[in-house]
């Protein structure tokens, strides 16, 4: 009968954790420019990177001025030179000034179709005139960056792995229990 109410608690466990693992979402891990970036000239290039497989359309990627309007040549989408598909990237058009520039991204993810959202800000100061197009997308920063706004679910694998070993740790030790009785 212990073992029952063992075995009962564990199940909620799992059942617990099972939603989390089934909505987990790509989280946003490095940016070209980073959040919050101050440059001295404007990229030709702004790359997303994500830290799961995204779906190859549907997700999407564009840069606003401040006053809010599209500055980019509409050509955001999946990286899909990137083998791993967890970048976005989007292409701004030519003879942009200074100024405060937001990077709107939409992440859906290839396995589960998870969305996320989320916003990256940077600004270029002085005379900012676009470096010209080398036809390769730039390098991302190597530290990461997470979105100003948007969420993602937390990644529960580990929960349930946890749950489900300490489950059948549980189940064999009170059979062997059993046995020996």
């Amino acid at each position: 009968m212990r073992s029952m109410k063992y075995m009962a608690a564990v199940l909620f466990v799992l059942a617990l954790a099972q939603p989390a693992l089934v909505s987990a979402h790509a989280k946003l891990v490095s940016s070209n420019p980073a959040n919050g970036a101050v440059l001295t000239t404007m990229p030709s290039h702004i790359v997303a990177i994500f830290d799961e497989e995204l779906k190859a359309t549907g997700p999407s990627i564009f840069v606003t001025n401040a006053a809010g309007k599209q500055v980019d040549a509409g050509d955001g989408k999946v990286d899909l030179n990137d083998v791993d598909h967890k970048t976005l990237a989007v292409t701004l058009k030519p003879g942009l000034g200074a100024g405060t520039y937001t990077i709107h991204w939409q992440a859906i993810t290839a396995d589960d179709n998870g969305v996320t959202n989320g916003e990256i800000t940077f600004t270029v100061q002085g005379p900012a005139v676009r470096q010209p197009s080398s036809g390769t997308t730039p390098t991302t920063s190597s530290a990461p960056t997470l979105p100003s706004t948007g969420s993602s679910a937390p990644q529960f694998g580990w929960l349930y792995a946890l749950a489900l070993t300490l489950g059948l740790l549980g189940w064999t030790v009170r059979r062997r229990s059993a046995y020996q009785s």
